[in-house]
């Protein structure tokens, strides 16, 4: 049990997208280490799982460790321009977010594993510190339970941290752009994972329980306290399916979900309503995170492969890496994705997508 809760806690993802231009790319400028490489390749812990961007930063966190009797978690920051990765000490983190230039860190401990200590810290990239607590006037009962994730609106700044029992529900603690509390959101079945960002209003993903075909998208509009099954809401009461993981909002302001264990990635339209899917095959391996460039949408799987899609989810081409692949951001002109296979990865990929994924 306390192998299965800490793997859990691990793996949940941090992510948060906002409606962006598909098509918005950055002109290419000395950012990266000149390379005519494809894929640059770059070793960072053992294990690692969780990929985000801060201040122009790519910031890792997993396990730091193939012994599951003692997960180290710790926190790397790689820098773009010369790929030197830094190890930042004394730090344990089980969930991070970025916000602008600054990375909100979450560490859930319980030795037990039935009563936890939280703590709340952050990391400033520019100036390379970590500080003490960035949130204010939260109820005491978020400093003795287990966060599963952080969510930031890239919009607002504003912090969404999502508590779970690991069983039927998850609550959400919404702070303002400042870090001062704001309400408690209640109503999302266990373990939201990601959220999307439309303006003001959040689409988490519930993750739902493992196995039993219940995952689901919850809208919360600005002023509700109560989120709204959107996703089933539009879909005549279908549920979302196993394991949804990961939500990207494009311009239009469709979504894109990647549904883990039912092996698929759903189009939806503004109001929750399916408009295409793509069914992962044996080959491709199930499907991770995705991101967006150039208006084309890029899945990691477990297959060790990432796979580039069109805006109607047809397959327009693939790219092998390794064993298994996680967590996926785009910074500047190129595709970053991390390598985990259970003890057999430890390696960050820097992928060109002009010559990746040239026809």
């Amino acid at each position: 049990m306390k192998k299965l809760l800490s793997l859990a806690l691990l793996a949940c993802a941090t992510i948060f997208t906002s409606c962006m231009s598909d098509g918005d790319t950055v002109t290419p400028t000395p950012f990266w280490p000149a390379s005519n490489d494809t894929v640059m390749v770059v070793k960072v812990m053992d294990n690692p799982s969780k990929l985000v961007v801060a201040g122009n930063k790519l910031c890792i966190n997993g396990y730091g460790t193939s012994d599951w009797n003692n997960i180290l978690n710790p926190l790397q920051i790689v820098n773009p321009t010369n790929l030197e990765v830094t190890t930042v000490p004394d730090v344990r983190v089980t969930s991070f977010a970025p916000s602008s230039n600054r990375l909100l860190l979450v560490d859930s401990e319980a030795p037990d594993w039935v009563n936890y200590t939280t703590t709340f810290r952050y990391y400033d990239t520019t100036k390379g510190e970590v500080y003490g607590e960035f949130i204010g006037g939260a109820p005491e009962e978020l400093y003795k339970t287990c966060v599963y994730a952080i969510l930031v609106n890239p919009n607002n700044q504003n912090i969404y941290i999502v508590t779970t029992d690991y069983y039927s529900q998850s609550t959400i603690y919404h702070f303002n752009q400042n870090g001062y509390y704001v309400e408690t959101i209640t109503g999302c079945t266990e373990s939201v994972s990601s959220a999307a960002f439309d303006g003001e209003t959040a689409y988490f993903v519930s993750e739902g329980n493992y196995g039993s075909n219940n995952s689901s998208i919850f809208r919360v509009k600005p002023g509700e306290t109560i989120a709204t099954d959107f996703y089933r809401t539009a879909n005549g009461g279908q549920s979302l399916g196993d394991v949804g993981l990961d939500i990207l909002c494009a311009a239009d302001k469709s979504f894109y979900v990647v549904v883990n264990n039912s092996s698929y990635i759903v189009h939806l339209d503004a109001e929750g309503k399916e408009l295409q899917r793509y069914a992962c095959t044996a080959d491709d391996g199930q499907p991770r995170y995705i991101a967006t460039y150039g208006g084309n949408y890029y899945v990691s799987t477990y297959g060790g492969k990432v796979l580039k899609l069109d805006a109607q989810l047809n397959k327009v081409g693939e790219l092998k890496l390794g064993p298994a692949l996680e967590q996926m951001v785009v910074l500047q002109d190129r595709l970053c994705v991390l390598g985990c296979a259970m003890g057999q990865d430890n390696r960050l990929f820097v992928i060109n997508p002009a010559k990746a994924f040239a026809k």
